[in-house]
């Protein structure tokens, strides 16, 4: 069980992987909310809707490499691979000394708007990590950090034929993250015991991260170039 970035670059993820089946040593990264119900809940709606997502923004802080990489993973976990990024902004989050990007990340038919509340004039702000998701039929938000979403329902409005998101109806409800790390500890169990195979938070999942997040360097570096992944990058 290994906390989060895995390694530093992909060809470090490529040893891991390669020695893990060399040893038979299943590994599995820190990704909890992978293990929260809610967050499957979100996932299987997107999944099982084609189309049903218009547009997505992510707020998250503290670096690309450290928070960054769970906002990654977290959207891939929800929305599945971009085909496309594009990175637009960057500032120093002066605590842990590493840059928090703004990036875009480009789906069939929405795109993924994700920002920072980092700023160079400020050594921490508060914490935060959210995202909100503008369903055809709601607006889903992933709020408190994780620990609460936050429903709101599509209705009429006043005028005919004008439909609009009605937040005097919005529900919150818990999200399962509180309990998350307990249950990366079941399923740790269940893999080492051989009750279930190893498909969370693989170290492929974690290759495709940093694959995105290197990706979201080069096209800031590029200035702002919008760059293309291939089908054929992502580790299986």
């Amino acid at each position: 069980f290994i906390e989060k970035p895995i390694a530093s670059d992909l060809s470090q993820i490529e040893e891991i992987i390669r020695l893990a089946q060399q040893t038979d040593i299943q590994v599995v990264v820190n990704f909890q909310r992978r293990y929260d119900p809610v967050h499957l809940e979100v996932r299987n709606l997107i999944t099982s809707h084609p189309g049903i997502v218009l547009s997505v923004d992510a707020h998250y802080m503290k670096g690309l490499r450290h928070i960054g990489i769970t906002m990654v993973d977290t959207i891939t976990y929800l929305c599945g691979y971009p085909r496309a990024v594009q990175a637009f902004n960057r500032v120093r989050n002066q605590e842990v000394d590493d840059d928090s990007y703004e990036f875009i990340l480009y789906y069939p038919g929405f795109t993924v708007a994700v920002k920072t509340t980092d700023v160079d004039s400020a050594v921490y702000n508060y914490h935060v990590f959210e995202i909100d998701l503008l369903l055809k039929d709601r607006r889903l938000s992933l709020v408190d950090n994780s620990q609460r979403i936050k429903e709101v329902p599509v209705t009429g409005y006043a005028y005919s034929g004008v439909k609009v998101l009605n937040e005097r109806e919005a529900k919150y409800r818990e999200t399962g993250y509180k309990l998350s790390m307990a249950d990366a500890a079941s399923y740790i169990f269940d893999v080492t015991t051989g009750n279930t195979v190893h498909v969370v938070n693989t170290p492929q999942t974690s290759f495709n991260n940093l694959l995105i997040i290197n990706r979201i360097i080069d096209s800031f570096d590029q200035g702002a170039a919008k760059l293309f992944l291939e089908p054929e990058l992502w580790k299986k």
